[in-house]
């Protein structure tokens, strides 16, 4: 018996370290699931400023443009009545220095769009490295774990098939309203590309930036977006991936949780 004891022992402490390696294995591969969760998130973040800047900046190049043409226009105008304005006294200095104002103030104006211009520009190119660091770490995670990501499709296909799947009773929350015109607030455009949906409320409607809202579709919940932009009345909601049991489609209401 005594002998016997050590291989026991031997036994239990083997036995031991297979449990201990499964355990930190298994709490591996879960930190790697939930730091692609979050880089893909901050990735979609990134883009979503991207095309913001993106198009504030086109924006301010039409603006830039018609200014510009604005001024060449009234300083073409300014010379002429000023060369007409040399014989008209203290007349003449008053209406020439008003002039000289206006056409400085045009200038300036003109300068400080180009300071504009060049700032978003250099905010594009940061947020452009951004974007492409994500890319790049979001790469090495599914090269990490395309093997319980093909399990999870193959379980997400066989979901999809039944279209918007039973669920537990979930509470759908308050279906928003416009405040301006009384209708329920709905998803007017889906962006599949970037994972944005565009909705027809905004803060003047009672959505805060950063919430969390469900998209429904007869009675049943179909999607998560969490508030990204905010108008007064129109708001720009990144899709949870996680919370999205089905395709969200325009016309889909809205509601806060």
């Amino acid at each position: 018996m005594n002998k016997q004891n050590p291989i026991l022992i031997l036994l239990f402490i083997i036995v031991s370290l297979l449990g201990f390696a499964l355990f930190s294995a298994h709490a591996q591969k879960q930190h790697e699931i939930k730091l692609r969760a979050e880089k893909e998130t901050q990735l979609r973040t990134k883009i979503a400023e991207l095309a913001a800047v993106q198009a504030e900046l086109e924006d301010l190049g039409r603006a830039k443009a018609e200014n510009e043409k604005n001024l060449n226009t009234r300083i073409a105008s300014l010379e002429q009545e000023m060369a007409g304005y040399e014989e008209s006294g203290r007349e003449l200095a008053l209406k020439l220095d008003s002039a000289l104002r206006e056409k400085d103030g045009l200038e300036q104006q003109n300068l400080a769009n180009e300071n504009k211009i060049s700032e978003l520009t250099k905010k594009i190119s940061r947020l452009e490295a951004d974007r492409q660091d994500l890319v790049d770490t979001l790469k090495k995670l599914e090269a990490a774990g395309a093997g319980p990501r093909a399990k999870r499709k193959e379980g997400g296909e066989a979901k999809d098939r039944t279209g918007i799947p039973d669920a537990p009773d979930v509470k759908l929350g308050r279906i928003v309203v416009q405040k301006s015109s009384g209708n329920v607030a709905r998803v007017e455009h889906v962006d599949k590309n970037y994972g944005f949906i565009l909705i027809n409320a905004g803060s003047k409607d009672g959505i805060k930036q950063g919430a969390v809202l469900n998209v429904v579709r007869d009675s049943r919940l179909v999607g998560k977006a969490v508030v990204q932009k905010l108008r007064a009345t129109l708001s720009a909601a990144l899709v949870l991936p996680e919370y999205t049991r089905a395709e969200i489609e325009p016309g889909d209401l809205v509601s806060l949780p």
